[in-house]
């Protein structure tokens, strides 16, 4: 009798023991799934602020996996985790357009990504322009975008660039005059 008990109180622990386990899963999983809202609660705070505010960056594409950030953190993070996606009001289509271009390539973002980010990174002038464009082309590409975007906003970028330099003319400073000259050479 006194073995039956033993066994009986063996089968008990482990079945103690395996409710704990199972238990201790379910708490991490439930952490697991708060950190994620929480990260959520705060892309959907910054996107209500960018949106009420007219804020001049976005961080949507920085943040867009919170539990791989949290993990990567852990793993030894990518230098590439936090950067901030410039909006395009409708000055220097060109110069958006290589960064963009840049942040792209540096996070390997597909094509159809590419577009998503177009879409919230537009304002003004420029969000009202992309709205009539995409109604005319809807399957744009990023190529096809950068390059209707540039002649929409910037059509003397399309031209021949030694037109833009030999108009250049220095109204300020030297360092400014320098920087737009930079700025155009490297078209």
């Amino acid at each position: 009798m006194d073995s039956k008990f033993e066994s009986l109180e063996c089968m008990i622990q482990e079945d103690r023991h395996d409710r704990l386990k199972v238990e201790n899963e379910h708490l991490e999983r439930l952490q697991r799934m708060e950190n994620l809202i929480s990260g959520l609660s705060g892309m959907v705070e910054k996107i209500t602020c960018n949106s009420t505010s007219g804020s001049n960056n976005t961080d949507l594409l920085a943040e867009k996996n919170v539990e791989n950030d949290q993990d990567s953190k852990v793993n030894g993070g990518s230098r590439w985790r936090k950067l901030d996606i410039p909006i395009f009001a409708g000055e220097d289509a060109f110069g958006w357009t290589n960064r963009l271009d840049r942040y792209f390539h540096w996070q390997e973002v597909s094509e159809v990504e590419r577009m998503q980010t177009v879409m919230v990174a537009l304002e003004g002038k420029a969000l009202n322009w992309f709205r009539w464009w995409e109604s005319c082309y809807p399957y744009p590409t990023w190529e096809s975008f950068k390059m209707a975007v540039v002649q929409r906003f910037q059509p003397n970028m399309l031209r021949n660039p030694f037109e833009v330099l030999l108009a250049l003319k220095q109204t300020g400073n030297v360092e400014d005059y320098v920087e737009q000259f930079k700025h155009y050479a490297d078209c």
